[in-house]
């Protein structure tokens, strides 16, 4: 199977305009795969792009963990695994290093 590039994605969005934000994230996701950049939530995790579920830590099964980013950590290992990421993984999701600004 041909990968898509950038610009042949982007072409294909454009042509499906108007669509939703959430749409247009799965869509992504459908056409080049689930980001590595991800949430985490009691024991699951989500793709950050999407929203869908891509791995389960409570039941073992968590192939891409190893090679994850969580949002919201700053480690050692994710920044590491960050530099492996794609335009793929980062296309249309949050900055992973991003610091949330508190309400005072």
């Amino acid at each position: 199977m041909k990968k898509i590039t950038k610009k042949e994605l982007m072409r294909k969005l454009d042509l499906l305009k108007p669509i939703n934000k959430q749409e247009r994230n799965e869509l992504v996701c459908v056409l080049v795969g689930h980001s590595r950049i991800s949430t985490t939530s009691w024991g699951y995790r989500y793709c950050a792009r999407c929203g869908e579920q891509v791995g389960d830590s409570l039941g073992s099964i968590d192939p891409g963990a190893e090679s994850s980013v969580i949002v919201g950590h700053n480690c050692k290992t994710c920044r590491k695994n960050y530099k492996k990421c794609t335009w793929q993984d980062k296309l249309y999701c949050p900055d992973p290093f991003k610091k949330e600004k508190k309400n005072e």
